[in-house]
C-alpha cells in the first residue's frame, strides 16, 4: 500500500505530462473520508487537481483514526495551504448517537484542543435522551480490562442484559 503511494507521488512529481494529461482529464474531485489521508496522499491530490480542477473533501479531524499510517488533523492543514481560498461547511448535528453520547464525546475531544483542526466545533445531539455513560480513568490495560469485565458482570444481572449476547464491547487504542 505504501508503495502505491509513494510510487504514484513520485510519477506525478517526475513525470510532468502524466500530471499535465490527468488534470486535463478531470474537472472535478470528491475525497470522502478525508481524515484518514496522510501527507504524501495530500500531495498527490494537489498534483491532481492543479488550479483549475473543482476539489471537494469530506472528513471530520476529529475522527483521524489512521495515525499509523500518517493520517492525521494535518492534513486539513496542507490542504488549507495547498488550497488556499477553501470554503469550510462544518456539520456539527449527529443524528446517529445518543445524546449523552455525543455530550461525553465533545467533553473527552475538548479535553485535547492542541489534536484538532478546528478546535471551535461543536457537536450537537439532535436526540437530548440516552443512557448514563460511564467514563473510567484506569492507569494500565489490565485494569482497564479487569472494569470493562467487571461493568459486564453487572450488566448480566439486570433483567434487559441477561444475555450476553446483547452485550458489546468496542475497543480504540489512542496511540493508533
Amino acid at each position: 500500500y505504501g508503495d502505491m503511494i509513494a510510487l504514484s507521488y513520485q510519477l506525478l512529481k517526475n513525470q510532468k505530462i502524466v500530471g499535465a494529461t490527468l488534470r486535463q482529464r478531470f474537472r472535478y474531485i470528491l475525497v470522502d473520508e478525508f481524515q484518514d489521508t496522510n501527507y504524501a496522499q495530500v500531495e498527490i491530490l494537489h498534483l491532481l487537481a492543479g488550479d483549475k480542477c473543482g476539489i471537494t473533501v469530506v472528513g471530520d479531524d476529529d475522527q483521524a483514526i489512521y495515525r499509523f499510517r500518517g493520517a492525521s488533523f494535518a492534513s486539513f492543514r496542507l490542504f488549507q495551504k495547498l488550497f488556499p481560498g477553501m470554503i469550510i461547511f462544518k456539520l456539527e448535528e449527529n443524528y446517529r448517537s445518543a445524546g449523552t453520547i455525543v455530550r461525553a464525546a465533545q467533553s473527552l475531544i475538548e479535553s485535547d484542543p492542541a489534536a484538532r483542526f478546528d478546535s471551535s466545533k461543536k457537536m450537537i445531539a439532535a436526540s437530548q435522551s440516552g443512557e448514563k455513560v460511564i467514563i473510567r480513568k484506569c492507569p494500565d490495560y489490565f485494569s482497564e480490562a479487569e472494569s470493562a469485565a467487571d461493568e459486564i458482570q453487572r450488566l448480566l444481572l439486570r433483567d434487559e442484559y441477561r444475555k450476553p449476547s446483547s452485550i458489546a464491547v468496542l475497543v480504540r487504542a489512542r496511540y493508533h
